[in-house]
């Protein structure tokens, strides 16, 4: 049974990207406030600097709108976002 995805971005990346999930506005740090992952219900994205991880549990990998929205801006183009089920 899986318990959950770790991402990381890699350490070569040149630069940030956003994992966007529901419900994280007010417990981490959030950008692109009513950008493109905000429209259609969706949260913010939150930070993912080169060689950055971050886990996500299971409870919050369901399809549809519970599922990991990314948003790669071009000066991060090029780099790579690792993944691994638990």
């Amino acid at each position: 049974m899986v318990g959950g995805i770790q991402l990381k971005l890699q350490n070569t990346a040149p630069g940030l990207i956003y994992v966007g999930l529901p419900n994280l506005s007010g417990t981490v740090n959030t950008s692109t406030s009513g950008g493109s992952l905000s429209s259609g219900g969706l949260t913010d994205g939150m930070e993912l600097s080169p060689g950055q991880s971050y886990f996500v549990p299971k409870t919050r990998l369901v399809s549809g709108v519970l599922t990991v929205r990314l948003i790669v801006p071009a000066t991060a183009s090029g780099g790579r976002l690792f993944w691994e089920t638990f």
